[in-house]
């Protein structure tokens, strides 16, 4: 995403390698999901500064949901999120919700920050324990 800072990148970069182990992964463009498992698996990360249970949704844009929705069809397909006390994850295929429209204050240059968005029930998730 063209909004990525190196804080971001950074945060993204310490989420996939707890989640990928010794597998290789590549950063992929900035218009794409955020990595590729290396023939396993696409990931798209979100960091965020709250609690998993500060609230019950989970808000993914539908732009991402679309995109993530047209990869799964290559390779299994995860949206994790890294909260302060905890990284959880969902299969892109189980994602359901309610469609809303709705974001933040549009930022210079960006289109998209009032979208329509997919309120996703937290007990969807998983929490990511690597053993």
């Amino acid at each position: 995403m063209k909004f990525e800072t190196p804080e971001d990148i950074k945060n993204e970069t310490s989420v996939i390698n707890k989640i990928a182990g010794a597998n290789k992964y590549t950063k992929l463009g900035p218009y794409d999901l955020d990595f590729e498992i290396d023939g396993k698996a696409y990931i798209e990360i979100k960091c965020y500064k709250i609690n998993s249970n500060d609230f019950n949704n989970c808000i993914v844009s539908l732009i991402k949901l679309v995109k993530m929705q047209a990869m799964s069809k290559k390779l299994p397909t995860f949206l994790f999120i890294q909260y302060k006390d905890e990284l959880q994850y969902i299969n892109v295929n189980d994602i359901e919700g309610q469609i809303k429209r709705g974001g933040r204050a549009p930022r210079p240059g960006n289109t998209n920050d009032i979208e329509f968005l997919c309120y996703v029930d937290k007990s969807k998730f998983k929490i990511f324990n690597k053993n």
